[in-house]
């Protein structure tokens, strides 16, 4: 393909202030609002994956899985409530609890391989 082209285009990742308002621009149109300990979470997450990016970093759509994932497990938080507890407020809320999934540890780390292990005995 190379050989095709003549020009060849670089996009330089978002920072992670970036990220952060690309995320804050999603939830607004979610129209959700962060708790001040979300908030940290989130911008301490974005940051670390940020600085742990390989060549293959998703940028804004990292960024889009995330808050994807923090709607559905708010959804899921609302539907443990009893009907009286949602509350506009409640509604339009998402807590700590919707983004303690995102943790700060690196995923290499636990990647399992495929196929058998030496083990030295």
């Amino acid at each position: 393909m190379k050989s095709r082209f003549d020009r060849i285009y670089q996009f330089k990742d978002y920072s992670s202030d970036e990220l952060y308002t690309i995320a804050q621009n999603l939830l607004v149109k979610e129209k959700l609002t962060l708790t001040p300990e979300a908030e940290t979470h989130l911008k301490a997450y974005l940051n670390f994956v940020y600085e742990k990016r390989d060549k293959f970093f998703g940028n804004a759509r990292t960024v889009r899985q995330v808050i994807g994932e923090a709607v559905k497990n708010q959804h899921l938080r609302m539907a443990s409530l009893p009907a009286a507890e949602r509350t506009p407020q409640v509604l339009s809320t998402m807590t700590m609890e919707d983004v303690a999934e995102f943790e700060l540890k690196d995923a290499t780390e636990e990647r399992s391989t495929l196929g058998f292990r030496y083990r030295a005995s």
